[in-house]
């Protein structure tokens, strides 16, 4: 390995990446490449070959460097995207075509360097993280405690949902991953009506002490409670089913209950507010492993 290098591969303007990039470069115990999404396929170019010998690839980099795949010990990434300057000159069945094909060299090329060290994260069924309904579905099936959750169309159904939940309901829009809750109330139970024309996402409230733990590598870190270990191994296997080095797990405790909230498939700025925890990642990806 000729020059250990850590690649980062997202839009300019993601919150954590950035600031990511920046500390692994402060820190300077291993290169560090940025690669724009916004860019992508026009640039940087590259290749991925695969032959009877094995397969090699490189990044061709605009400042006239390079990035041979064999050097890359980790590769920072949460989610991409191709929408790359001017692909609107193109009529829409090629810009579908175009896609699609750059889409399918993402996977490939990422495939590929998960070979040579983890990828973080390269979550092939984004589905299961797209919706807050298909997260609390997927963790259900792992054995994991969750909120009751109603999704319906029906307003007799809503209403029986609604009378079973002592601690009251909440809702909001299937679509938008980070919007927030709305507490239901006698203004909003008018509006039934309109549910066949606009299924909505109830949820029954679980007040309860707020815990978050944290995933890198094979480690899961708390700054307060520390859940029981059963909820810890099967957030494991959750983890691993989705391929997430990087995790984090939001959970609500009341009494000797507990109910896992969420699980997000990258991790937020605030662990660079700790320093034991941003050199624990830092060390993550400098290393290949876990730390």
């Amino acid at each position: 390995m000729a020059n250990p290098t850590i690649l980062v591969f997202g839009t300019v303007h993601h919150p954590v990446l950035t600031l990511l990039y920046h500390y692994l470069l402060e820190r300077g115990k291993r290169r560090v490449v940025y690669l724009a999404n916004e860019s992508f396929p026009l640039s940087p170019s590259f290749f991925y070959q695969l032959s009877r010998d094995g397969q090699n690839g490189r990044i061709m980099l605009e400042d006239g460097g390079s990035v041979d795949w064999d050097d890359v010990v980790s590769t920072a990434l949460d989610g991409y995207f191709v929408q790359p300057p001017g692909l609107e000159v193109y009529s829409p069945t090629d810009q579908e075509y175009l896609q699609a094909e750059a889409w399918a060299a993402l996977i490939a090329m990422f495939a590929g360097l998960a070979r040579r060290g983890p990828v973080a994260n390269h979550v092939l069924n984004r589905d299961v993280v797209g919706s807050r309904v298909a997260t609390l579905s997927f963790l259900a099936g792992q054995g994991l405690p969750v909120p009751p959750v109603c999704i319906t169309s029906d307003p007799e159904r809503a209403r029986y949902f609604l009378s079973q939940q002592s601690a009251g309901t909440v809702y909001r829009p299937l679509t938008g991953r980070n919007l927030p809750f709305q507490d239901w109330n006698e203004q909003v139970d008018a509006r039934l009506e309109r549910l066949p024309l606009c299924p909505v996402h109830l949820e029954g409230k679980f007040e309860g002490v707020q815990v978050q733990v944290m995933r890198v590598g094979e480690r899961w870190l708390t700054t307060s409670e520390v859940p029981p270990g059963e909820i810890l191994e099967r957030l494991d296997k959750a983890a691993d089913q989705l391929g997430l080095h990087l995790a984090e797990a939001h959970l609500r405790r009341q009494g000797d209950r507990w109910v896992c909230m969420d699980l997000l498939p990258f991790i937020t700025p605030a662990v660079f507010a700790n320093p034991d925890t941003a050199d624990l990642v830092a060390r993550f990806f400098e290393e290949g492993t876990a730390a």
